[in-house]
């Protein structure tokens, strides 16, 4: 069955999903969402990522992407979480310190910056045919102590050794190192505002109509989120821009709704 090992960091975990014996880097959390909790669940068949989750894909067609629903035991599928956790809607945030049931947990590309909503995100696109080719309909998941003990556990449930560099590190959440903002097409954000500066690298904050590298400008923003005495919308990732996509990843210590 598909199985994801990782270790956690924060609320954050980065490790590696397997498939059909086939092993694959991934990551899950990012920001205020909490990795998926550990157990074993059953998954749909791949579904077609919806328009307003670009960050499924690399940008070049949804069709080309899959995302498999993970359910649990609870009420409509839902998932038991048993430590504190935050999700959000179009309220808001809403922190739950006694845990709850959580929904929307998915299998999917890691397409944007490092890390998910709380899914499990395989940063290999291969992995979608590979869970596809799995008999199994379920997925596990499992949380180590360090790396080393994520590789060893992999290997003992493989029954095999494996060849790790042949197999691509995860490319780990919620570091906070300060990811230049660019968009799906590669086009970075050439400055943003001058006055706010996010993360351990002090980068601009991105807004709307900040310009592109190579012409071109950011063209949405968060219509309840300003930046200096301009009052520019701050822009996230998923933003529309001019070059005909929207931002692609950024700071992943800063999050907005």
């Amino acid at each position: 069955m598909p199985t994801f090992v990782g270790t956690e960091s924060g609320n954050t975990a980065s490790g590696y999903l397997f498939a059909n014996g086939n092993v694959y880097p991934a990551a899950s959390g990012a920001g205020r969402y909490t990795d998926t909790p550990p157990g074993t669940y059953t998954h749909g068949d791949g579904e077609t990522p919806r328009a307003d989750q670009p960050t499924m894909t690399d940008g070049t067609g949804r069709k080309k992407f899959k995302k498999f629903h993970v359910l649990g035991t609870g009420p409509q599928g839902t998932i038991w979480e048993k430590r504190a956790y935050w999700s959000h809607d179009k309220k808001g945030w809403h922190y739950h310190p006694n845990g709850g049931y959580r929904d929307g947990i998915e299998m999917h590309y890691d397409g944007g910056g490092p890390g998910t909503a709380g899914c499990i995100g395989y940063q290999d696109p291969a992995a979608k045919n590979a869970i596809i080719a799995d008999p199994s309909k379920s997925v596990t998941v499992k949380y180590m102590q360090n790396d080393a003990a994520v590789k060893a556990e992999v290997e003992r449930i493989l029954g095999h050794k494996v060849d790790w560099s042949k197999v691509k590190a995860p490319r780990k959440p919620g570091s906070g190192g300060g990811t230049h903002t660019k968009t799906k097409k590669g086009k970075k954000v050439k400055k943003g505002h001058t006055k706010v500066l996010v993360g351990k690298k002090h980068r601009h904050i991105a807004h709307k109509q900040a310009m592109l590298e190579g012409g071109g400008v950011v063209a949405e923003g968060n219509p309840t989120v300003f930046v200096g005495e301009e009052r520019y919308q701050v822009a996230r990732v998923d933003h529309m821009t001019t070059d005909g996509s929207p931002l692609a990843d950024g700071e992943e210590t800063v999050m907005l709704s």
